[in-house]
């Protein structure tokens, strides 16, 4: 008896010394310091640090213009590698163009026309860039990305920018990005 009397009283304390370990407040963990944070004084900065010249898409979307004369295949020096043209006043674009198409003040203004081909279609151009390497040379850089169809594909990317110097000479460097392989 006295050894159930016992084991009862162990019981019991260890319940209320459970129930006393559940009311306990838990004790606060220890923050680190705060450290001041500086504002940005750039607050939208540019993610690419060389963005390059400014210049402006020229677009024949929404309009009855159409790009011609541009032989994709047989003029370009290697495949794939693209081809560039310089236009500068409104008689050499009507040699590449046809319909309505929008107004160039070629005064003020230079129209860089790059195009070539691709061994897949449905491709995207995800960037493009111009950018002065040094006086006068220029580079004009044209990422796209492939699709998966197995199917030749063309593109053309047309910008407009401020006039450049007759002597300028501009290089076309295009990155051909295949995910698909």
């Amino acid at each position: 008896m006295i050894n159930r009397l016992f084991l009862s009283i162990i019981v019991i304390c260890m319940i209320v010394v459970s129930c006393e370990e559940q009311t306990k407040e838990p004790e606060p963990v220890p923050q680190p310091p705060e450290i001041p944070v500086e504002p940005d004084p750039n607050p939208n900065p540019d993610p690419d640090p060389n963005p390059g010249l400014p210049f402006t898409e020229y677009s024949l979307e929404g309009t009855s213009a159409r790009w011609v004369n541009i032989a994709y295949n047989s003029e370009l020096p290697s495949l794939f590698q693209g081809k560039l043209l310089v236009i500068n006043s409104d008689e050499e674009l009507k040699k590449y163009i046809e319909g309505d198409y929008p107004p160039i003040d070629f005064t003020k203004k230079t129209l860089l026309l790059a195009f070539g081909d691709t061994p897949r279609s449905s491709l995207e151009i995800k960037n493009i860039s111009f950018n002065e390497l040094s006086v006068q040379n220029y580079l004009l850089s044209v990422d796209i990305d492939m699709g998966d169809a197995l199917a030749f594909d063309f593109w053309t990317v047309a910008i407009l920018l401020d006039k450049l110097n007759e002597e300028a000479k501009i290089e076309l460097n295009t990155v051909i990005n295949n995910n698909n392989y």
